[in-house]
């Protein structure tokens, strides 16, 4: 059976590190590591969180940035697969079960469904019908697991992109060919509130124009079959 990383991203917002915790710890099937990785902004308090969940790494990242953050848990990590949890989101229970039954059947790599929830600070009427309460492909890395070796294929995630990281390495796995399988099952609750980096519109639209200009036509949308 091969083992299974988590790795969590840590920065200066920790209100809802517990959560996203204990959506780790509760899944159906265990993941084999927790990894976290932290900057210079992540609160002492950290530490209570630590204790309380048993945290196997700790790494301390040298660059700033997510991009920098991921791919440094990448690097660090000791499983054979990785998945990812940014700490305001969190997995539903049958995440890595589900993903890792894909993997074992053949999948090359696994994408879940997301659901969007409206933190208590946020107010959901600001947001399109549909916004909430309709699932998505998680074309995000909490939505993913993959083989720790497939990034010697893609490469890291690029750190040149503060918010569109994410999105350019889907674009970049698919031009690859890595083939990502979709399922029809949600595994991640992404919770939505007045700092989250995706509410940082014209920033995420300028760096996604300049990805969207480096992608050749035909590799926009990074989305492999679905299978319910």
């Amino acid at each position: 059976m091969p083992t299974i990383s988590a790795i969590v991203c840590v920065g200066r917002e920790i209100r809802w590190l517990e959560e996203a915790l204990a959506s780790i710890r509760s899944q159906s099937r265990p993941v084999d590591e927790t990894l976290l990785v932290v900057s210079d902004d992540t609160p002492a308090a950290l530490g209570e969180c630590v204790r309380a969940f048993a945290i196997d790494r700790i790494q301390k990242q040298d660059r700033p940035g997510l991009a920098a953050a991921r791919n440094l848990g990448v690097d660090r990590a000791s499983g054979d697969l990785v998945t990812f949890l940014d700490t305001d989101d969190r997995w539903l229970q049958d995440k890595t079960a589900l993903q890792e039954r894909q993997i074992q059947a053949g999948a090359p790599g696994v994408v879940g469904q997301l659901l969007r929830f409206a933190d208590s600070s946020c107010d959901a009427s600001d947001y399109p019908a549909g916004f909430f309460g309709r699932k998505h492909p998680a074309m995000t890395p909490g939505g993913l697991m993959i083989p720790r070796a497939a990034f010697a294929r893609v490469g890291a995630f690029d750190e040149r992109y503060r918010l569109a990281c994410d999105h350019e390495w889907f674009i970049r796995a698919r031009r690859t060919g890595l083939g990502l399988q979709v399922i029809g099952e949600v595994v991640l609750e992404k919770r939505i509130h007045p700092g989250s980096l995706s509410r940082a519109t014209a920033a995420y639209r300028r760096e996604l124009t300049e990805v969207l200009r480096r992608t050749p036509r035909g590799a926009e949308f990074p989305v492999g079959r679905k299978r319910d």
